[in-house]
């Protein structure tokens, strides 16, 4: 399984804007294990390669608050969260604001991390 383009710019933009030097790390290895869709958004839960990450720290907290999603698709945008666990990224969601989410999301603007 692979990520979608979609996934793939969400995850370069939390590589980018991280809050902590682990969680970019982490990202660099990670791969979709599952993806499900629930009609206004998705979960995409992740892999880590074994051997390639240290642990995210404590004082991290959980979620990682990420960019909202224009898409011609989505008449009100998306947002979306990366949950860790444990010390590890373990779930990227996606939700809409609104709207119902299309699985084949091809035409999208990657926007600023909300206030």
């Amino acid at each position: 399984m692979d990520f979608t383009p979609f996934e793939k710019s969400l995850i370069r933009w939390y590589i980018d804007h991280a809050p902590h030097e682990e969680i970019q790390n982490q990202l660099r290895s990670c791969t979709p294990n599952t993806r499900s869709y629930s009609g206004v958004g998705l979960f995409v839960e992740l892999s880590i390669r074994p051997g390639s990450w240290s642990e995210i720290p404590d004082e991290v907290k959980s979620p990682v608050g990420g960019p909202t999603i224009s898409s011609p698709s989505l008449k009100n945008g998306a947002g979306s969260i990366l949950f860790l666990k444990d010390g590890v990224v373990s779930t990227l969601e996606v939700y809409t604001f609104d709207d119902e989410m299309s699985e084949d999301l091809t035409k999208f603007d990657i926007g600023i991390e909300p206030e």
